[in-house]
């Protein structure tokens, strides 16, 4: 496998168990030779060892020597070293390959050189069987003196000699095949070599023989492989740098002509072998598809590394019009990409301003309302409203003229999301729904490309919870059923539990847990893909779930976990919706101080947000908190519902009056005041001419009854 493939691999593997919310089997998880990773994968693996501490896994890895690590003081690591063979096993291992009855001097020649390395005990005995050190008549003896025998001290140096000794033809075709892999095809190996085809069966034999490559089993092809990564890996180095990069396009060349039905399926190794060659055009085209491939299978990480390539290569080479052009395409492709990582990830942002920077340097205007999508959808999931809204409103201004709907449907989805986040729903609805005719007419692979995910899901949600907040129950559930079908028929793993998990918020308002629990359900297997935003948001609802299940406790517990989850990944829109929804957990527990705090928070961070959709739950929760710090005195929490009252009216938000009414209900109920709160709450009740199976109009309705009496 390539060593970048391998690498990012791994790393996919350990973010993958880094998001495993809980683990009830215990699981072993094994990475080989850490001496070749990276500092990204090794800040991944850090966080991996670190997490270890109370959970079902066991870790295994080995390294060489030169491999540091910060793991020995921790009480759960113990190191093991893995000792060479000893005495009896290398002497067994020497029979293998000498014989029974070989010189007992030899062995002990052979066993003290390799320090008891398989490998290397191999080596040598191919190295001295070449050199003539030893013949084989009947039994093996030594052709030289063993104090004649010169020996170079470690593996590395057995392989250079050995691979130095080979006849020029025999050398020069190893080198080439160690450029084209671990891995190889005789028919992409006959593309690329110059030999004649008698001559070429002839060496690869040859190679065979002297155990430097083996045949292995494929279908419809003869395919080889190394014996051993260090012998690529030798060979490959014994290659002077400009040849290497000859060859390296060579081989890219003829993958091309060889696979031009199914390039796709080459795109990676393509990728691998330009951008290590000269040809820079090309090394930048098929790190892009590349990239596109992988981000296609939510693949970030790789993704990720790809695109980072391209842009590297970019920057190394002088400044151009062209260049500039090109970094701006692969910059808003990293942009979108990231948005798996998180909406408002800062790395997402950094490389979203660069873009910006480009587009506008460029003078293409198509470009700048690409990145400003992005942009403001990263502004907005970090609580940055007032910001977003700088962006989107020029934006869609700039639209006239364009004719590029996927450029229309993206501005105008950041446009009702300003408006709908801050509060006024009414205006953000024509625009969702303009974004969806658009999106239904739109291949999903355009719109993946272009806005990173499934566009389509996202004004099916803002709908949904538009009509269900406007006190229109049943109508929401249409765009419901069209967020949730878009989500399950996506072939892109992100935007299928992205779905699967927004509308489980809609579920969350509908006051049903058992629905938001089943939404966690068909969900699982985000985590393998490393979405932390969206292992935040499934903590949030699986939290909620669980304390008005019954497991007050462990709701809590789970809540506060999501805050900081989310937190850590700069996905603030939604921080003061949960601090009021944690509020209302720790009321209803009896932890009012603890409560009345989470209000205050939430207050605070809404003001600075703008965030304001929910605005009268915070003043339902806080007239909740009211009372139970003086429930004799209850004049306050009275304010506050009546507050609650008039910011759901000013919003025309029927849910949360209906909710904030009923509140208020029980409150003129308990001071003696039965007949104000039979009208108020029948007043809002009998507006409501759907939806009557929903949390808040059942409770509502119960509480009616009771009043009659």
């Amino acid at each position: 496998m390539d060593a970048q493939v391998k690498k990012r691999r791994t790393l996919e593997a350990i973010k993958r168990i880094l998001l495993r919310e809980s683990i009830t089997q215990p699981l072993i998880v094994m990475f080989e030779d850490l001496h070749w990773i990276d500092e990204q994968t090794q800040e991944f693996l850090n966080l991996l060892a670190d997490s270890l501490a109370n959970a079902k896994i066991l870790l295994l890895v080995n390294y060489r020597p030169e491999y540091s690590h910060q793991w020995g003081s921790k009480t759960y690591y113990t190191q093991l070293r893995l000792d060479p063979l000893g005495g009896d096993w290398a002497e067994e291992m020497l029979e293998a390959l000498l014989g029974a009855g070989s010189a007992f001097a030899l062995k002990r020649f052979i066993i003290e050189k390799a320090e008891g390395n398989p490998f290397f005990i191999e080596e040598i005995v191919q190295s001295l069987f070449e050199e003539g050190a030893l013949a084989r008549n009947g039994a093996v003896r030594a052709a030289k003196p063993l104090g004649a025998l010169k020996m170079p001290p470690t593996v590395q140096g057995v392989l250079t000699s050995r691979i130095d000794r080979l006849p020029t033809a025999e050398k020069e075709l190893l080198q080439t095949l160690a450029v084209i892999g671990r891995e190889f095809p005789l028919s992409l190996v006959r593309a690329v070599s110059q030999m004649s085809s008698d001559n070429l069966d002839r060496a690869i034999n040859n190679l065979q023989l002297a155990e430097f490559i083996y045949e292995q089993p494929a279908a419809g092809d003869l395919e080889y492989s190394f014996k051993h990564a260090l012998t690529q890996q030798v060979a490959h180095e014994s290659l002077l740098l400009e040849r290497r990069k000859d060859l390296h396009e060579q081989v890219g060349t003829a993958i091309e002509k060889l696979y031009g039905d199914s390039i796709e399926q080459h795109l990676a190794r393509l990728a691998n072998h330009y951008r290590q060659s000269r040809n820079v055009n090309k090394a930048i085209e098929f790190l892009r598809r590349a990239a596109e491939q992988a981000s296609e299978r939510s693949a970030v990480a790789e993704a990720e590394t790809l695109l980072r390539d391209a842009i590297g290569i970019l920057l190394a080479r002088p400044q151009s019009p062209q260049l500039n052009l090109q970094e701006c395409e692969l910059q808003i492709a990293l942009g979108a990409l990231l948005t798996s990582r998180g909406f408002s990830a800062l790395e997402r942002e950094q490389a979203l301003r660069r873009a910006y920077e480009l587009s506008q340097h460029i003078g293409d205007v198509g470009k700048s309302l690409s990145v400003l999508f992005h942009l403001g959808q990263s502004y907005i999931m970090a609580g940055r409203l007032p910001e977003a809204r700088t962006l989107a409103e020029p934006a869609a201004k700039k639209l006239e003229g364009l004719a590029d709907p996927i450029l229309e449907a993206c501005s105008l989805e950041n446009l009702g999301e300003c408006y709908w986040w801050s509060g006024d729903l009414h205006n953000g609805r024509p625009y969702f729904k303009r974004v969806l005719e658009i999106c239904e007419i739109t291949s999903a692979s355009s719109l993946r490309r272009r806005a990173g995910l499934d566009l389509g899901i996202l004004p099916a949600v803002f709908l949904a919870m538009t009509d269900l907040l406007l006190g229109w129950p049943d109508r929401a559930l249409e765009f419901y059923g069209r967020a949730v079908k878009l989500a399950e028929s996506s072939l892109h793993p992100y935007s299928r539990f992205l779905g699967l998990i927004m509308t489980g918020w809609i579920q969350q308002i509908r006051g049903d847990p058992s629905a938001v629990h089943e939404h966690l359900r068909v969900s699982q297997g985000f985590e393998e893909y490393g979405f932390y935003e969206m292992s935040g948001w499934a903590s949030h609802f699986d939290g909620w779930c669980v304390f008005w299940s019954g497991d007050r406790t462990r709701g809590i517990a789970k809540m506060t976990e999501a805050t900081e989850k989310l937190g850590a990944v700069n996905s603030l829109i939604m921080l003061p919706w949960r601090l009021i929804l944690l509020g209302e957990m720790k009321a209803e527990v009896g932890e009012t101080q603890a409560a009345g705090t989470c209000v205050e928070q939430a207050l605070g961070t809404l003001n600075l947000s703008d965030e304001r959709w929910f605005l009268p739950e915070v003043y339902r929760v806080a007239a909740k908190v009211a009372l139970g710090e003086s429930p004799g005195t209850p004049n306050l929490a009275e304010a506050h519902l009546r507050h609650a009252l008039k910011l759901a009216r000013d919003q025309s938000t029927k849910l949360w009056e209906i909710r904030a009414t009923t509140s208020l209900a029980r409150l003129l109920r308990d001071t003696d005041r039965r007949d104000e709160a039979r009208a108020v709450l029948a007043d809002i009740y009998n507006w409501f001419t759907e939806g009557f199976d929903i949390a808040d109009l059942k409770d509502a309705k119960a509480l009616l009854e009771e009043l009659k009496d």
